[in-house]
């Protein structure tokens, strides 16, 4: 799609302005103010980001994919970022099955300031990496709360997904996909062996220890992390405990510090 016109009407589909507007939880005069005639400032691409699952480097460059997808080639790094994402936020989970691969798409009530009005609009995150038994014991703790939900998705409707061409309009929204023709996931069938199981068990003891220090060092400092800060700290220290053989009665609060520093230098 050569123009950013057309690739905004990409993402709109078949909803009119004043239907568009409204899923933004914005008037129709106050969207077209943002969308019509003009190029959106970066207030309004952030609001498309986190609404839309918008790819603003697609939108702006034509360059990807239309919707934001995580891939996660590491087999340890795709169980330990999905932990980490479950122990902060009650996320409902969509289990897929893709090959020898598993999509998650997580969704889950969020809000975001938008030139002082508050947008209540409904957070998608879309995850794909290699089966494990690690991540299907990641999993397990939601589903015994019915948290994790196997859509009846067909091999095209997962590849569109996986391949990032469609957003939270078309899985959420349009004929609501992914809440319909659903089943509840039992956590005893929660299985994706593999050769490296044994290997990628997930330490929960560990894995609690290094939240529960993190907390500390946050309620005893003036550092304020968001959610996904504080999951992008424990994955970081998860790996970092895993290669170097810890356990949970190693961890020290200068870890934490450590692993708060490294956040910010790749944020930079």
């Amino acid at each position: 799609m050569r123009t950013f016109e057309h690739r905004l009407r990409f993402i709109q589909q078949d909803r009119t302005q004043s239907n568009w507007a409204e899923s933004f939880g914005l008037s129709e005069r106050e969207f077209a103010a943002i969308f019509t005639g003009q190029f959106p400032d970066t207030a309004s691409l952030q609001l498309l980001r986190r609404v839309e699952n918008a790819n603003l480097n697609w939108l702006l460059t034509n360059d990807g994919e239309p919707f934001f997808v995580n891939h996660h080639l590491s087999r340890e790094a795709f169980a330990n970022k999905i932990q980490a994402k479950l122990a902060y936020k009650p996320w409902q989970v969509y289990l897929c099955s893709l090959a020898e691969q598993t999509m998650l798409l997580l969704t889950h009530p969020a809000q975001i300031e938008h030139k002082g009005k508050t947008v209540d609009y409904q957070q998608l995150e879309i995850h794909v990496g290699p089966n494990t038994q690690a991540l299907a014991d990641t999993l397990r703790p939601s589903a015994e709360k019915g948290q994790v939900l196997v859509p009846q998705f067909n091999t095209t409707e997962k590849k569109s997904i996986a391949g990032g061409q469609l957003g939270t309009y078309g899985l959420m929204r349009n004929r609501a996909m992914i809440k319909t023709e659903c089943h509840v996931a039992e956590p005893d069938s929660l299985h994706f062996p593999d050769k490296h199981a044994a290997k990628n068990q997930v330490d929960t003891i560990l894995l609690q220890t290094l939240i529960k220090l993190l907390e500390q060092y946050l309620a005893e400092s003036d550092e304020v992390l968001s959610g996904e800060s504080r999951a992008k700290i424990i994955s970081i220290l998860y790996g970092f405990t895993g290669k170097m053989k810890m356990t949970a009665t190693d961890l020290t609060p200068e870890l934490i510090q450590t692993a708060i520093k490294i956040m910010h230098e790749q944020n930079q």
